[in-house]
């Protein structure tokens, strides 16, 4: 095995909302929560890039909904490049 692979331990946030029962409402509020468009929540949900700083906002609402800490260290999540705003203009 090559020693540089490292097993990721962070779980997916379309698995997390999976968990949580999470439904459209609730991806409406967590945005809301976030300060960021419900299109955010959606493309997270649909593993589709989001810009690093709409994803921590999320998660950071996420994480008061769920009563546990998600965060980029812990949750996997698709981030754009830095610089590229996806278009969405949040």
């Amino acid at each position: 095995m090559d020693e540089d692979f490292r097993p990721t331990s962070k779980t997916s946030f379309y698995l997390l909302c999976m968990m949580h029962n999470l439904d459209w409402n609730a991806f409406e509020s967590i945005a809301e929560k976030a300060g960021v468009s419900i299109d955010v929540v959606k493309n997270m949900f649909e593993r589709t890039a989001v810009r690093c700083v709409d994803a921590e906002r999320v998660l950071a609402s996420f994480s008061q909904r769920i009563g546990n800490t998600r965060t980029l260290e812990n949750t996997s999540v698709l981030l754009l490049p830095d610089g590229d705003t996806g278009g969405t203009g949040s």
